[in-house]
């Protein structure tokens, strides 16, 4: 039932879209598409891949977890396949998760794709907030840069109330009794819990910090490299302090996979700085092209994973 709303919300919010704004100009404006710009965004597509891949290496280690940089891009580029398809935000995570689990280590692998997350969640944070300090006028509605600080000190108040309270917590999981379904989930929160608690480590954290930095920036070169296919008028300084808006208002969970909300960000944010509206829809709908079209390599990885799990089943048969 969630899955339809979503489908509805998008849906409806794309239909609003094409009424407000003259999509016939941006169909113009897409059929004018440079070529050696799409180029670079097919090469940055693995290099970004590469970096987030690196990133997850680094905090695979702590528990022990050896994976070559080859093999973590082959999981990253397989889980954003999948996230295509699968009815969650963090789909593509759930399944790295699963392809990873030849090594026995579910609780921390999980626990190294949550601090992932969060850390990602926190560049992605620092970007934004270095916009609301240099161009509050970007936050277009009343009291949104407000808002925005806001967001970001209750964000930051239960981190460490997290922080301080989590042995705590992970000892109550874990030492709860009882037994069926209830308790067992009990008892796997607590091992997440317990696994989470390896990344104390402030340099780790900061290594991670680094890396999700770095896979952002690569992120907004390519996002440069879409608008100059279209032959749009806006400079590199622009979609750095943008397209963080544009990525913490695609993960709020009303749509499948943020379509329509995050290309009505596009409309609304990129209009404000000079494009026009039909500019940026045509930016928003060849961005999320090929971004589809790039994790489509990710469907003949996991085809190949498929034979590779058929094979090893009939040796040991």
């Amino acid at each position: 039932m969630t899955q339809v709303l979503k489908w509805g919300f998008s849906i409806g919010l794309l239909l609003l879209l094409f009424s407000w704004v003259d999509w016939r100009s941006g169909l113009q404006l897409l059929r004018q598409v440079r070529a050696e710009y799409l180029l670079l965004n097919f090469i940055l597509f693995p290099v970004a891949l590469a970096v987030a891949a690196r990133r997850w290496l680094v905090l695979l280690r702590p528990h022990g977890i050896s994976l070559s940089l080859l093999e973590g891009v082959k999981i990253y580029w397989i889980g954003i396949y999948l996230s295509n398809f699968l009815p969650s935000n963090i789909g593509g995570d759930i399944s790295r998760v699963g392809l990873m689990s030849r090594f026995n280590k579910t609780a921390q692998i999980a626990a190294s794709v949550v601090v992932e997350r969060f850390l990602g969640l926190l560049a992605l944070l620092l970007f934004a907030s270095v916009a609301a300090v240099i161009r509050p006028s970007l936050f277009v509605w009343h009291g949104g840069v407000y808002a925005y600080w806001a967001g970001v000190g209750l964000l930051v108040v239960a981190v460490l109330m997290c922080v301080n309270f989590s042995q705590e917590i992970s000892g109550r999981f874990i030492g709860a009794e009882g037994a069926g379904l209830y308790h067992s989930v009990q008892k796997k929160i607590g091992k997440l819990l317990i696994s989470v608690e390896r990344y104390r480590d402030w340099r780790l954290c900061l290594q991670v910090v680094g890396w999700s930095g770095l896979y952002y920036l690569v992120g907004f070169v390519a996002h440069f490299s879409v608008a100059k296919a279209l032959g749009l008028d806006i400079d590199f300084h622009s979609i750095v302090l943008i397209a963080p808006l544009i990525l913490l208002i695609s993960m709020i969970p009303v749509s499948v996979n943020a379509i329509g909300l995050a290309e009505g960000a596009f409309v609304v944010f990129y209009s404000h700085v000079g494009l026009e509206k039909h500019e940026a829809l045509a930016f928003a709908l060849l961005l999320r092209f090929l971004q589809l079209l790039c994790s489509g390599v990710g469907g003949i990885l996991l085809l190949s994973v498929k034979r590779e799990l058929s094979v090893k089943g009939q040796e040991k048969r």
